[in-house]
């Protein structure tokens, strides 16, 4: 990723709703909540790796509700930056595979 391209416009977001059911053995699910939201409702087969820490996560929420969604996005999107290079690095692994997150 090139140091000045904006993180917003690296993931593409899509509507798709896939059940387990319908996951092709080239599709991998990566559950992005905290360890605590995973460890309490995991998903089947699914990798957990969490964008936020829970300080992170708090700090978030507590944005979303004084403050109105844009600013929690702003929060999130600033602690996902300095994330996001180590982020890819790790996906690399799965590049052969579609990732339902």
């Amino acid at each position: 990723m090139a140091a000045n391209q904006d993180p917003k416009h690296v993931l593409q977001e899509t509507s798709d709703v896939v059940s387990f059911e319908q996951l092709r053995p080239d599709q991998l699910v990566i559950d992005v909540r905290t360890c605590t939201e995973f460890n309490e409702n995991p998903l089947p087969s699914a990798i957990n790796y969490p964008l936020f820490d829970e300080a992170e996560r708090s700090i978030i929420g507590t944005l979303y509700k004084q403050s109105g969604k844009q600013d929690a996005i702003d929060a999130g999107f600033g602690f996902i930056n300095p994330k996001l290079q180590t982020i890819l690095d790790y996906f690399e692994q799965y590049r052969n595979k579609e990732l339902v997150i």
